[in-house]
């Protein structure tokens, strides 16, 4: 692709995993009224499972706004009315059972492609098996975001059929002992076998808590729950390269640094090895051996890559033996090693040109509105930005859609603003507000239809309605688009190829017409006032003689 789909979606607080799920339920609604309908749903649906259901407001709201597929499908059952459509959606809600437990799994982070896993047989209303639902709400007051409860449903679903106030009191022992709320959460996430609070969890818990509290990690890292997160990630590397979990503390304590410097990126397999003292000989069998295992691989992966060519124990021992300084000096030394070097030299080709400002402008354009530094359109960027900014700018304010629909139709930036886009927009939306046209046409449909297909489809939503866009939503922009003079060069095989007309140009509108439709259709050459000139359609030539006619008159 030659654009990255960096952009937001249209719902700011919902994760979007599967666009194409979304788009094919939706598909009866409008693109402009997706947005509106998706929002009026949730408000819907959080109404309901409030008022009816007495879901309180908090997490009602939860459940409508992270279940955006499954709450499209329902939207998909009720007919749409832009001027009605909030009331349907309450109607239907209300006289039409919806799969509960459906919406709240999507909701707390489970793939809709798993769901059909984890639904409960025979169930439909969350109050039938409400204990599930018990325990999220404990657990989202414990800080845990709820769209990622999901990792603790799919990882140590037995946490889901504890009794609440046992899972409160867990939680109340491990912040009596030292942990903080956010680093709390961010080893539940990571190790969710914790919250069962049995004897088996009780040496690593006590290994994290010499690490987070013993070793006062909980000054030196911000209260955010998503760097916990990462933090206690970087820790269960090592419990899975097979360290002791009552000794990992020790290890860490000598160099606890290494768990807030270096980064979970990728790493190169041969330049890790080789900066672990790994000789020559012994490199060149491992990778005769074992050669689809070496490249490059996210940091995460590396206890299965040791694992993989069998060298897991030289390497835990070497950190053991106190090469934690290794880890960390790679991870800073070679932490840029593995980026994609193909936009970096592309830049730099730039950077060298003559139009360096110009060209990094239009670049800085487009990262501004959420695109990623990946493959770019020559086209896009060979126009100003002021031409990029005035289309966006149009698509948003005028058009009333979201960045997201540069996803769906990217090329909607290399047509014209003037001369295309402004004024097809407003002659479909005139056809519309006036009730000659009753289809709602894609903005792609609209915009990316060449001429002569446009001027036939409006043809047949009304005889005068390309006359009425020619003349009035296109004349602005009439020279050189309308017609096409021919040259002298060309006039000679032009005669000889077409059926040509000619006539006077003071000869009348209604006329000509009689005159093209005599010489054999809507299609050939007219010679006008000493010139030759192209006509593909009948009212391109009447308006060439109203316009024609209007200066004169002025």
């Amino acid at each position: 692709m030659l654009l990255r789909r960096t952009l937001r979606s249209l719902y700011p607080h919902a994760t979007v995993r599967h666009g194409s799920s979304v788009a094919k339920p939706l598909s009866k609604i409008p693109y402009k009224h997706r947005a509106k309908a998706i929002q009026q749903a949730q408000e819907a649906l959080t109404d309901y499972l409030h008022s009816v259901k007495t879901v309180p407001y908090t997490f009602a709201e939860n459940i409508s706004r992270y279940s955006i597929v499954s709450l499209s499908t329902v939207v998909s059952k009720v007919t749409f009315s832009a001027s009605d459509f909030s009331k349907s959606l309450q109607k239907f809600f209300r006289y039409h059972p919806v799969n509960e437990f459906e919406l709240f799994f999507e909701s707390i982070g489970i793939d809709v492609n798993e769901l059909d896993l984890v639904l409960p047989t025979g169930k439909f209303f969350l109050s039938e098996d409400r204990n599930v639902f018990n325990v999220a709400c404990v657990l989202y007051e414990f800080g845990i975001p709820w769209n990622k409860l999901g990792i603790l449903y799919k990882e140590e679903k037995t946490i889901f059929y504890k009794d609440p106030n046992e899972l409160r009191e867990i939680w109340k022992k491990y912040i009596e002992y030292g942990f903080t709320s956010s680093s709390l959460v961010g080893i539940c996430l990571v190790f969710p076998r914790v919250l069962n609070g049995d004897s088996e969890v009780e040496a690593m818990v006590n290994d994290l808590k010499r690490v987070v509290v013993d070793f006062n990690l909980v000054n030196d890292v911000d209260g955010d729950v998503d760097t916990w997160i990462g933090l206690c990630r970087k820790i269960r590397l090592f419990y899975n390269l097979g360290c002791k979990k009552d000794g990992i503390s020790e290890m860490i304590g000598r160099s606890k640094t290494i768990l807030l410097e270096y980064s979970e990126e990728v790493f190169c397999v041969v330049g890790l090895l080789r900066h672990f003292g790994m000789d020559e000989q012994r490199l060149d069998i491992i990778t005769e051996k074992y050669p689809y295992v070496f490249g490059k691989n996210r940091l995460a992966n590396l206890p299965h890559v040791m694992r993989a060519l069998r060298v897991n124990q030289w390497f835990f021992n070497n950190l053991k033996d106190g090469g934690l300084h290794l880890l960390k000096s790679y991870a800073v030394i070679n932490s840029d090693e593995d980026h994609d070097k193909d936009f970096a030299e592309s830049l730099v080709r730039i950077q060298s040109s003559r139009v360096t400002a110009h060209t990094l402008s239009k670049l800085q354009f487009l990262h501004s509105i959420g695109f990623g530094e990946n493959g770019l359109s020559p086209k896009i960027l060979n126009q100003h930005t002021k031409n990029l900014e005035k289309k966006v700018e149009f698509l948003c304010k005028e058009i009333e859609f979201s960045l997201d629909h540069l996803d769906v139709f990217p090329a909607y930036l290399c047509f014209d603003l003037e001369k295309r886009i402004r004024p097809r927009y407003r002659f479909h939306k005139w056809l519309m507000e006036t009730g000659l046209c009753e289809k709602e046409y894609s903005l792609a449909s609209i915009i990316a239809t060449s001429e002569r297909s446009f001027i036939a489809r409006i043809y047949k939503i009304h005889p005068a309605a390309p006359k009425k866009y020619l003349e009035i939503f296109l004349s602005q922009d009439y020279d050189g688009c309308v017609e096409h003079i021919l040259t002298s060069k060309f006039q000679t095989e032009m005669k000889q190829r077409h059926k040509g007309v000619q006539c006077d140009e003071n000869v009348h509108p209604d006329r000509i017409s009689s005159m093209l439709l005599e010489s054999g259709g809507y299609n050939g050459v007219v010679y006008i006032g000493g010139v030759w000139v192209v006509v593909e359609h009948i009212f391109l030539l009447l308006l060439l003689f109203n316009l024609k006619m209007s200066n004169e008159d002025r």
